[in-house]
């Protein structure tokens, strides 16, 4: 009973992966959907769209328009620790208005991040957010 007890353990330690593991998350709508922090995650993309992502646009000279730059976003994979700390996984993509994406503008995007007052339901949680947008034209 007790071996039988340790492999599902193992089995389900493998199956659904350790702290470290990104939890996927498309960028629809239904953002998160099935996860009980779902609205959480929502408000820290909105906090960052209303708050930050036109300030750090124009302090870099960045404008979104159909006629030029289409798309400003960053879909980084990052950890909040039960300290309520950030850590950042990686970069899986990154695009400002087509072309390479300035240091600046990545730092002030990570700094959001760092500095957003995550509350205590998302802590001890990893996941991969896309901040900034771009327009369908």
């Amino acid at each position: 009973m007790v071996y039988k007890a340790a492999a599902i353990l193992l089995f389900t330690t493998v199956l659904f992966g350790t702290e470290t593991d990104v939890a996927e998350a498309p960028y629809e709508s239904d953002y998160a959907k099935g996860q009980p922090d779902r609205q959480l995650w929502r408000d820290v993309k909105d906090s960052f769209l209303r708050h930050r992502f036109g300030k750090i646009l124009k302090k870099h000279n960045l404008a979104l328009g159909c006629a030029g730059c289409t798309s400003v976003f960053m879909d980084v994979s990052f950890a909040v620790t039960e300290q309520g700390t950030v850590q950042i996984r990686g970069i899986d993509r990154q695009q400002a208005c087509g072309h390479d994406f300035p240091a600046a503008v990545k730092t002030d995007f990570l700094k959001f991040l760092n500095d957003y007052p995550y509350p205590k339901p998302l802590h001890g949680t990893t996941v991969r957010l896309r901040l900034g947008s771009g327009l369908k034209c």
